[in-house]
């Protein structure tokens, strides 16, 4: 079966953006070129909720690997998008993606089981609350950042029942950042 690993980046008090959706905060780049990497070799299907698509489609087919190493990586993977407001996405020069309207939990239920690479889940704080409650989510990578923002998008949302997770690494930067990566228990 397929592992879906979540990543995000995430302030102090567990927000993955600010009250306005802002990344602004966030603090060095030097896990994306350090570990995304090999993150990305591991899979082949970038899961991503409206606001993520919107973000990434906008900017990663217009950087070429000489801008930034990871754009070749991320610009060839399949995506599938999980959207109700997106009825016809513009998927121009960031194709091949898929479009999933109705039934997230099953669609991603179905994929894990498909053949293949494991799949990336980017950002989509509401995406990544559905797939946690329905126990779908099986790593979690963090990328904390040192700052306490106050208020904004929680990256979880109230749980009905407690989440234990097993650390699998962590990954300190000068900057104060750090990576966290957990998994179920």
């Amino acid at each position: 079966m397929r592992k879906l690993i979540a990543s995000s980046f995430v302030s102090l008090d567990g927000f993955m953006a600010g009250s306005d959706g802002s990344l602004n905060w966030t603090v060095g780049t030097e896990y994306d070129h350090d570990l995304i990497p090999d993150l990305l070799s591991q899979v082949d299907t970038l899961v991503l909720g409206r606001l993520t698509y919107q973000m990434f489609a906008a900017h990663w087919p217009y950087v070429s690997k000489e801008q930034d190493p990871l754009a070749e990586q991320v610009n060839t993977l399949s995506k599938v998008v999980c959207s109700r407001s997106l009825t016809n996405a513009p998927w121009g020069e960031w194709a091949p993606a898929r479009l999933v309207q109705d039934q997230v939990v099953e669609a991603v239920a179905t994929l894990k089981q498909q053949s293949g690479k494991d799949l990336m889940l980017f950002g989509s704080g509401s995406l990544v609350s559905l797939l946690t409650q329905a126990g779908l989510i099986d790593e979690y990578h963090l990328r904390v950042h040192p700052v306490v923002l106050g208020a904004g998008k929680p990256f979880f949302t109230p749980l009905p029942d407690q989440m234990s997770l097993k650390l699998l690494y962590v990954q300190p930067y000068p900057t104060g950042r750090i990576v966290l990566c957990y998994q179920k228990a």
